[in-house]
């Protein structure tokens, strides 16, 4: 179980525009692929406790996971973000710290 505090966890949730049940824009095979990278099948039932939606299942995760893995993940989605920009209207990173 990861140590994320809801304030944390509402920080990555508005850096990663999960208030629609997305994440960064991501399909369903995306999500999959960018986990299956930390051999985590991420549509599995394991993650589907709350919902099917890529954000219910990526807050689960935060949930069940350990910090090592909560947080490697989190960082390669920091990086991720990164690589694309920021768009009008998305949150900046650095307004979030």
């Amino acid at each position: 179980m990861s140590s994320l505090k809801a304030l944390e966890k509402s920080k990555l949730e508005r850096l990663f525009g999960m208030s629609s049940g997305y994440v960064l824009g991501f399909s369903d095979a995306e999500f999959g692929t960018f986990f299956g990278d930390f051999d985590i099948d991420i549509h599995s039932e394991k993650y589907q406790g709350v919902g099917t939606s890529k954000a219910k299942k990526y807050r689960e995760f935060w949930r069940i996971e350990e910090d090592a893995l909560v947080g490697e993940v989190i960082l390669e989605m920091i990086k991720h973000y990164e690589s694309f920009g920021v768009k009008d209207g998305e949150e900046s990173i650095v307004n979030l710290v």
